[in-house]
């Protein structure tokens, strides 16, 4: 009775042992997780990379903003001081 007891025990903290470090261990569960595409999909920026162009015209310094994301001008020239 008490031999089955103890073997018991022993099987159980086994099994918490085992599994504890089959989760631990487990292939899947270091792999990274990516989002499925489809092959004729093309994943687009969801913000546009917008920055100020310079120029300098007649000694005077002009910038402009330029939406590098789809290649377009925002807005006119506009003056910033004499060079």
């Amino acid at each position: 009775m008490k031999r089955t007891r103890i073997t018991r025990k022993i099987a159980a903290w086994g099994g918490v042992l085992f599994f504890s470090l089959a989760i631990l261990f487990c292939p899947s569960a270091s792999l990274p997780v990516q989002a499925a595409q489809s092959p004729g999909t093309v994943a687009t920026p969801q913000k546009n990379d917008i920055q100020w162009r310079f120029k300098v015209e007649n000694n005077k310094l002009y910038k402009r903003l330029y939406d590098y994301t789809i290649m377009v001008w925002i807005g006119d020239w506009i003056y910033v001081c004499d060079l």
